[in-house]
């Protein structure tokens, strides 16, 4: 069955690399494979400046958005980095989606945001005594 998977697969990839080269060219389909590495390859060397931040997360507690965010990120970086259309728009989905995926910093600030109301006056109401 994986066998199987795996054949189908490498068709559908090869059926959109001969479409796309058909569509727009050779020299486009290479220019897209190597564009898509070199992002490929920045977003895996900005992953490492992530890793601290990526450990704190796991000790606070936050380990679906560790796996949401950098688990995906990796395998869509992963995914990038292989020549191919379709392992190159699998891999662009799997980072778009790990972008969604949110903090505990961003989930603490929308929770100081809404106590820091600028429209509401702090009043202190003071009683005349007749």
């Amino acid at each position: 069955m994986r066998f199987l998977l795996i054949f189908i697969y490498f068709f559908i990839e090869i059926f959109c690399i001969v479409e796309f080269a058909d569509e727009f060219g050779i020299f486009i389909l290479f220019l897209e494979i190597i564009v898509s590495a070199i992002f490929g390859f920045g977003i895996l060397l900005s992953q490492y400046s992530m890793l601290p931040m990526a450990y704190n997360e796991i000790l606070n507690g936050g380990i679906r958005n560790f796996i949401g965010r950098n688990i995906l990120r990796l395998i869509g970086v992963i995914l990038l980095i292989i020549p191919g259309i379709l392992c190159d728009i699998i891999g662009a989905s799997f980072v778009v989606i790990s972008l969604f995926f949110t903090t505990k910093e961003q989930i603490y600030k929308k929770e100081q945001n809404k106590y820091e109301d600028s429209d509401i006056i702090d009043v202190e109401i003071i009683e005349d005594k007749k």
